[in-house]
């Protein structure tokens, strides 16, 4: 059982590392931590049959920009282990998927807050060309992501499901309630960072645009996106058939 225990618990700990260490390589994904499941407990069929239907359950979960989502990797992980151990259906499972995924949700958000008391140390390390300082702190926030998906599967295959359910049961209301607030914050940080980055004084026409199709039109994402690249396509063109002319000026002169 302690092997076990082990061999999921780095399964858990690798759905959160691949998006941060490993590049978006789908290793998080419930019908991939299913079968890598199965492998480890010796049932490969239930575990990508588990992973499957997972993956329909999560398929309308995602987050855009710094907004944290539930967890899919490490509740699939968890609720794949116990169905196949217990010999219960994705039901069961899930009864002890969605609470692991909530709160790994909500820790989730206190590593990200943690990490932002790190960001300016970073940044002097930065400014000195500190190679060894910047790499410090890149592997200690990796290694408490680490610590979020390893602890939660260990525990749980090690001590059982009861176990589990009775941690996320004692976590005082006030925690979760400011845990949830806090994520709240984390679309309009996260908008705002793209927009340090991004907004040129041309480009604040097409925020203005965007903002009142949003708004005021009440055009959904898909919509937006579609104006966005007829919009991109037309002012490619134009482009396109302004630069003749411009060569053509410059062999003039």
């Amino acid at each position: 059982m302690l092997l076990n225990a082990i061999l999921i618990g780095l399964i858990g700990a690798i759905s959160q590392l691949e998006s941060r260490i490993m590049g978006e390589i789908k290793l998080s994904q419930p019908i991939v931590t299913g079968l890598l499941v199965g492998i480890v407990l010796g049932d490969i069929k239930t575990g990508v049959i588990l992973g499957a239907q997972f993956q329909l359950v999560w398929m309308g979960v995602s987050g855009v920009g710094a907004t944290p989502m539930m967890d899919v990797g490490l509740g699939s992980t968890l609720g794949t282990a116990f169905a196949i151990m217990s010999g219960t259906g994705i039901e069961v499972a899930l009864t002890l998927a969605l609470p692991i995924a909530l709160l790994s949700q909500y820790i989730n958000v206190f590593i990200r807050t943690t990490l932002n008391a790190f960001m300016h140390k970073a940044d002097k390390y930065a400014q000195v060309a500190d190679m060894r300082g910047m790499a410090r702190i890149h592997w200690f926030g990796a290694s408490l992501f680490f610590l979020l998906g390893f602890i939660p599967c260990f525990c749980g295959i090690l001590f059982g499901s009861d176990a589990v359910n009775n941690v996320v049961k004692a976590i005082p209301e006030f925690i979760i309630h400011g845990l949830n607030a806090a994520s709240k914050i984390f679309p309009a940080l996260g908008f705002a960072l793209l927009m340090q980055v991004t907004i040129t004084k041309k480009l604040i026409p097409y925020f203005i645009f965007g903002f009142v199709i949003s708004a005021y039109l009440s055009v959904d994402v898909t919509g937006i996106a579609i104006i966005g690249a007829g919009v991109a396509l037309l002012v490619f063109q134009m482009m396109s058939d302004q630069k003749p002319q411009t060569d053509e000026l410059e062999d003039i002169l």
